[in-house]
């Protein structure tokens, strides 16, 4: 029998020995019981001809142009020994051959390390959770790549290199868990965790196909559990960003975002996943509820204490909600909490209360070996279906909320390892340490010390044995150390509904106590990324926002969590189109679509076509200009549609929307307003029936509509009803809108300083949000401007048109779709006041033109109308204005009693200019010689008479019409019109008559208030 060429190849007996070598130590020592603390290297760059135990890759191996190179560089001072990977990225396809599509990458590998006499030599890294890279980067986005015997022989798993300081020496550290599987570059499913126990080769490449040089040092690579034994870590270099003198193992920084690595004196307990001292507490207290007769009055308030502090809390309409101001769930409560709950009870024993029969079960609890006795005999407080004796013990079901509890505290501690375990006991011990002064009171229950068997052995402070087991009580804890996964989250859930719900930014002492749960946990939360996301969001900050979106999403995909990629492109969508960016926008709302009928996600679905829908009516110029057509045709057809998707998917929130979006289109084509009033009402009774909390947007519209029909206190009503009775359940937006409102109410009536002051009150967090800051500062400007143009203080008005003046440029979206119209007329208003009427003219042209060109609201193309046939009348040509009038009139159709007697105000001024004096007329060249008949004047006269009669008739109308919508101020000017026109007819008792039904009036409405 011949040996084969691979037992004969050089280096195949050392290789052989080595092995054998490492697996008796691993045996003899009994490595496998504990986790290593020392280092394992995997390639260490201390040596020329360590660079040839690499493998250099690039896309030259296929006709490619990019070039890589490996140069050994010997330790200096200021530098360790190291290999230089550098060269050139090119994408330039190669010549005659079609069939390669795409070049552009480098990178290089360990060698496979050869066969021994036990088989394949691998690298075993189980025992480790991180691999280190020591190395220097340029900044470009290189990939670690690990390769495993696994199944399929081309797969590979990496993971991003990302540097925090390019151009100087870092260390890194990434979980062996967060490596993803991938295939020729591209993710691949199932994603299996890396075989560890089986590791072929590392290595590092560059992919991301940007043209030009590249350079990456690299040192050395090695797995290691970050402790304080290991060498490698300790030697490694400090950033110069981080001070000299500091513990090297504490600035760490994990590519994972874990923190730290390593606590100075002790290791840092893993954060449990569900199990803590609070937790062990409210078990303590499940069994006393279970075990003991408990007053009636106690029930109630026991049950609801646990149940909040074990579950995820589910906002009832029955229930009282908590404080807008609460920024997280309270699940790091103390052992006060429960003495607040449990002191007012008396329980069965007399002269004792709940509070001193729990403190006596907490500190029956004397040991270790009690707390798995707790453990082993929480299970008997759930109910066996047969077990049909009588008790006097209360049994929980498996399915209820408590019984739900119990179970999973007994499964997560079984699965607890012995030092977490401890670790677990020992932080009970310091919860319940506050209470031992209550040890007094209770018969037998001495405190005799931490723990009874110390005390039996006669242990005591300083000895070995204590200070092993609990020498660390005495040691402060760090901020978010008693809060399980479970806990944070919870709290990040609770954050992420405040953020997408009400639009609040976290407060900067929430970040702070995030933070640091966070990184004490020693683990990813893809809901921090999220919460990151929206904070950066409302902040303005766009390129925080984008990475911690992809940070957010690219982990979910990590995780195997596939069903949230079409809400990535959601957010992304909607987070393109708040800074401006229509094009992009468009492009991932469309594919969220698609993704989401793929995936069959009609949630997903009806929101995407939903915002689309409330995106091509806010923008319509800019969604236009980036290729925008609509799928489902009209928007009344689109409307339709949601409201039968929502229908049929039970989408009550969905439906809600779409009715008042049904209710803000009849408006804004000009439809009969009681059809508006029925889509309101038709949503009101859903949101009640349904439990909706769309409040505040009822109560918005509502308003609008009051405004509109010519009844501002009914819209400042309903403002002042959201901010009142909706504040907690509305978003921080429309409680904001409602205050804009009110302000501009205000306003309209003349309490210009009440408005200011109105807008200056709102709660200083809310201008951390940009985008509520910019309309906090518009609405403020514009009152202002306003006022400086009543009062014909030109100079202030000129300062603040030099923010506030709208733009020209279609293609520019406005700071606020609700206020650009307010913007142009205020601006409108500004050019009248100030006589520059060709000005006024080219900018109301370009509106009226701009707004039927979108199609706008028809309360807004009427309002333009009106501002035209002003500036013809205010030029001394009534007879423009009349006609444009005339169409203004013809364009509500009565729907606005406001408007149309506006309208009939301006057509009665038209015809009143109408039938004066014609100044051709009274010309010498045209005056009458005394022989002209007088019926030649008779035309002349009757065309006068017929104006003043049409004058008054539009008089009467316009009054009737301010009489219904209870505006005095233009019921009084039309009864003076009515004297005046009297007085001219030579009818001095008609017109005194006027006069006092003026004066009546104007007493009815001002008297009162005046009082």
């Amino acid at each position: 029998m011949r040996p084969t060429s691979a037992c004969l190849a050089p280096g195949f007996f050392k290789r052989s020995l080595d092995e054998f070598k490492r697996l008796s130590n691993f045996a003899l020592k009994l490595e496998g019981l504990s986790s290593p603390r020392k280092a394992f290297p995997l390639i260490e760059f201390n040596q020329p001809e360590h660079v040839q135990l690499c493998k250099r890759m690039s896309d030259k191996d296929i006709g490619g142009f990019s070039t890589v190179n490996l140069d050994f560089h010997p330790v200096t001072q200021t530098e360790p020994s190291h290999v230089r990977f550098h060269g050139t990225i090119s994408t330039q396809l190669p010549q005659n051959q079609p069939h390669i599509q795409k070049t552009g990458y480098a990178g290089w590998r360990t060698l496979e390390r050869g066969s021994t006499i036990f088989g394949k030599s691998l690298w075993d890294v189980s025992m480790y959770n991180f691999l280190a890279i020591q190395f220097k980067s340029d900044g470009r986005k290189y990939f670690v790549n690990v390769q495993t015997e696994s199944i399929v022989p081309t797969d590979i798993h990496q993971h991003l290199l990302h540097s925090k300081t390019p151009g100087e020496w870092e260390t890194v550290l990434i979980k062996w868990s967060e490596f993803v599987r991938t295939n020729h570059g591209q993710v691949v499913e199932p994603q299996r965790e890396i075989l560890t126990q089986k590791v072929r080769t590392v290595g590092i490449s560059l992919v991301h196909r940007v043209q030009g040089p590249y350079d990456l040092s690299i040192s050395k690579m090695w797995a290691t559990n970050a402790t304080s034994e290991d060498e490698l870590l300790n030697k490694a270099p400090v950033p110069s960003l981080q001070p000299r003198g500091v513990d090297l193992k504490n600035i760490k920084r994990r590519d994972s975002g874990v923190g730290r690595a390593l606590r100075p004196k002790t290791a840092k307990m893993a954060t449990p996943r569900y199990l803590t001292a609070q937790k062990i507490s409210l078990l303590v207290l499940t069994r006393l509820y279970c075990s003991s007769s408990l007053p009636p009055s106690a029930t109630i308030p026991i049950l609801s204490f646990i149940l909040s502090n074990s579950l995820p809390s589910a906002p009832s309409s029955a229930r009282p909600r908590r404080s807008i101001s609460s920024n997280q769930q309270d699940t790091s409560f103390s052992i006060d909490a429960f003495e607040h709950i449990l002191q007012e009870h008396a329980s069965s024993m007399p002269g004792r209360t709940l509070l001193d029969q729990f403190l006596k079960q907490m500190w029956e609890m004397n040991s270790f070996d009690a707390l798995h006795a707790l453990f082993d005999g929480i299970l008997d407080l759930i109910a066996h279906p047969l077990d049909e004796e009588a008790s006097d013990c209360i049994h929980l079901s498996k399915i209820s909320p408590l019984g739900t509890f119990v179970r999973r505290a007994h499964l997560e501690f079984t699965r607890l390892q012995f030092d977490d375990s401890m670790k677990l006991w020992s932080s009970f011990i310091k919860y319940r340490a506050p209470t031992s002064q209550w040890t007094k009171r209770l018969a037998g229950l001495a405190s005799g010390g931490v723990d009874a068997v110390i005390s039996e052995m006669g242990l005591c402070p300083g000895d070995d044995l204590y200070e092993a087991a609990y020498g660390h009580l005495d040691e402060e804890d760090e901020q978010g150390a008693g809060v399980s996964q479970d806990d944070l989250d919870r709290i990040l859930e609770f954050q992420l509904d405040r953020l997408q719900k009400l639009g609040d930014r976290v407060p900067d002492e929430m970040k702070g106590q995030l933070r640091s749960m966070v990184n004490s946990s020693g683990l990813v939360h893809r809901q921090a990324h999220l919460v990151q996301f929206f904070d950066a969001w409302k902040a303005g900050d766009y390129t925080s926002a984008f990475d911690n979106l992809h940070r957010y999403y690219d982990y979910a995909m990590q995780t195997r969590e596939k069903i949230h990629y079409q809400y990535a492109l959601l957010h992304m969508a909607i987070l393109q189109a708040d800074f401006g960016c229509f094009g992009e926008a468009i492009a991932a709302i469309n594919e969220t679509i698609a993704t989401a009928r793929e995936n069959q996600d009609m949630t997903c679905l009806s929101f995407s076509l939903s915002w689309l829908n409330h995106m091509a009516r806010a923008y319509p110029k800019q969604m236009k200009g980036a290729g925008y057509i609509s799928m489902l045709g009209s928007e009344r057809d689109a409307l339709t549609f949601l409201k039968a998707k929502a229908k049929e998917t039970k989408m009550y929130s969905l439906l809600s929307a779409s009715l008042l979006n049904d209710a803000k289109l009849v408006l804004t084509t000009g439809d009969s307003v009681s059809r508006a009033i029925e889509h309101i009402y038709q949503a009101s009774h859903l949101n009640i029936k349904e439990n909706v909390h769309s409040y505040g947007s009822q109560m918005l519209l509502t308003a609008s509509l009051y405004n509109r029909i010519g009844i501002p206190h009914l819209a400042n009503v309903h403002c002042e009803l959201l901010l009142d009775c909706y504040s907690r359940s509305s978003p921080t937006e429309e409680r904001l809108r409602a205050t804009g409102r009110r302000a501009f109410v205000m306003s309209e009536r003349g309490g210009y300083d009440e408005a200011i002051s109105t807008l200056e009150a709102v709660d200083a967090t809310v201008h951390k949000s940009l985008k509520f800051h910019q309309y906090l500062v518009l609405c403020i400007g514009l009152i202002k401007l306003r006022r400086a143009i009543r009062r014909s203080d030109w100079i202030a008005a000129t300062h603040l048109l030099e923010t506030l003046k709208p733009t020209s440029s279609p293609s520019t979206p406005p700071l606020d779709p609700e206020m650009s119209f307010i913007q142009h007329d205020t601006y409108i208003n500004y050019l009248v006041s100030t006589c520059q009427f060709p000005l006024a003219f080219e900018t109301i042209s370009s509106l009226a033109h701009s707004l039927k060109e979108d199609n706008a609201d028809v309360h807004q193309r009427v309002s333009v109308l009106l501002m035209q046939a002003d500036v013809w009348r205010k030029v001394g040509k009534p007879e423009r204005g009349f006609s444009v009038a005339l169409r203004a009139a013809s364009a509500l159709e009565g729907a606005d009693t406001m408007l149309v007697g506006t309208l009939y105000s301006h057509l009665a001024d038209s015809h009143m200019g109408l039938a004066s004096p014609d100044p051709v007329s009274s010309s010498p060249a045209t005056t009458m010689s005394p022989g002209t008949p007088k019926s030649s004047r008779f035309p002349a006269m009757r065309s006068r008479s017929a104006n003043v009669a049409k004058a008054e008739l539009y008089i009467d109308r316009a009054r009737d019409c301010f009489k219904k919508a209870a505006y005095a101020d233009g019921e009084c000017e039309q009864l003076m019109k009515k004297a005046v026109i009297a007085k001219l007819r030579g009818d001095e008792k008609v017109a005194e008559e006027w006069a006092m039904r003026h004066n009546h009036v104007w007493e009815e409405a001002f008297g009162a208030q005046q009082l």
